[in-house]
């Protein structure tokens, strides 16, 4: 079975696909990588970063603008706004280079504030550290085996480049977007939050069912998962959807911000449904994730994807669950293959065979500890006679609307 990709997008450029997986979408000179949502070059991601919420320099005529002269192009005129005439010479023209950056598909949210700058400063820190440490360890002739890999500039092209960046892109607009969303809707309802056990309960269940719905609606979004059959994906939904809650979680705090009352509330509510014991070994796995976790969003999400296709999971299986036959099996683990090879190619790519190792390893060592304490944490919901409520709301949502109307 072979992956298909979508071409569709919301910020749809008419430049977008035919350049080379080098070019930066906004300017189109040679790429560094996904930056807020597209492929960009390092200038213009730093000029979009310092520009992208100054709606004032969207108001500005171009600055190249000269009647007598050929400097002015219209050939990047779009028919649905004449605002968006934008002159040929992008990267010398302020105003026309932010339009040009909202045009590709460029999203302001995804611009740290000021306190998750902070955060993530500490984060690039402490991978900085550690790679030293890496290259210091890479020394040893134990580990000189790395030297004699072939490097590979070419592994990957542009089919794997616009997998990556669509991957990202339906994350941050289908997960993220509802997510944050419904989760300022359970706060503005729960403006007289109780210490009282059914306030916890509740707040605790919209909070996870809002995990679950955001998370499907992302892999929904995904084109080989709407090619799978009714039976495969309620199959992977029964298996899996409960295993990665954690894990989404966690994902979605590297780039949501949330005031400390709304954490407060959070915690308060969750340390009361795993108890004190659970509740505090969730609260260091995830310390330990922000720690040696590399904060890539091509990486992590697309990771999200690979566990999504497990059959079952990793290492836990629950008999009680539906089964699928050993062809169908073989079929969804070879679309996990190919997610895991373009993983590693981007991994290889950007940071070498040897860190590729290491950022893999760590991953995969993360994971697994989060699964013992999602097993845990499901265990206590399915067992605990004031919980009934809460496991059969989690069941329901477990499975994809149309697929349970249709069977």
């Amino acid at each position: 079975m072979s992956i298909q990709t979508s071409t569709t997008h919301h910020h749809r450029s008419k430049h977008r696909y035919v350049l080379t997986s080098r070019d930066c979408t906004v300017c189109g000179s040679k790429a560094v990588g996904i930056n807020f949502g597209v492929l960009t070059c390092a200038p213009c991601k730093a000029f979009f970063r310092r520009n992208a919420r100054r709606k004032d320099v969207l108001q500005l005529p171009c600055q190249l603008v000269d009647s007598n002269s050929s400097i002015y192009e219209k050939k990047h005129q779009y028919n649905d706004n004449n605002n968006l005439n934008m002159c040929s010479q992008i990267r010398h023209c302020t105003s026309c280079r932010l339009r040009r950056c909202f045009v590709v598909g460029m999203k302001v949210e995804l611009v740290r504030t000021d306190e998750e700058k902070q955060r993530y400063k500490e984060l690039v820190e402490m991978n900085r550290q550690r790679k030293q440490e890496s290259i210091k360890l890479s020394e040893k002739k134990y580990l000189n085996i790395a030297r004699f890999i072939v490097s590979n500039e070419e592994l990957l092209n542009e089919t794997d480049w616009r997998l990556l960046s669509n991957i990202v892109y339906a994350y941050d607009n289908y997960c993220l977007k509802m997510f944050t969303q419904a989760r300022q809707t359970i706060f503005n309802n729960e403006i007289n939050f109780s210490e009282q056990p059914l306030s916890k309960i509740n707040h605790h269940t919209a909070m996870r069912l809002n995990n679950i719905t955001s998370f499907l609606s992302f892999l929904l979004s995904i084109p080989i998962i709407q090619t799978l059959s009714i039976s495969d994906r309620y199959y992977l939904c029964k298996h899996n959807i409960r295993a990665l809650i954690l894990a989404n979680l966690h994902e979605i705090e590297q780039t949501c911000f949330t005031e400390s009352w709304q954490v407060n509330i959070d915690n308060t509510a969750a340390e009361y449904v795993y108890g004190k014991e659970l509740f505090a070994a969730s609260v260091q796995i995830k310390k330990k994730a922000e720690s040696i976790l590399i904060t890539d969003p091509a990486v992590t999400r697309l990771w999200l994807l690979i566990l999504f296709f497990s059959t079952p999971l990793l290492c836990y299986y629950d008999h009680s669950l539906p089964d699928l036959s050993y062809e169908h099996r073989l079929d969804l683990n070879k679309i996990q293959h190919s997610f895991i090879i373009l993983l590693w190619n981007y991994l290889s790519h950007r940071h070498g065979y040897f860190d590729a190792v290491r950022i893999f390893s760590n991953i995969i060592c993360i994971y697994l500890q989060m699964q013992r304490i999602s097993r845990a944490i499901n265990h206590e919901i399915r067992t605990r006679n004031d919980l009934v409520d809460v496991n059969q709301a989690l069941n329901r949502a477990i499975a994809f609307e149309n697929d349970i109307l249709s069977s």
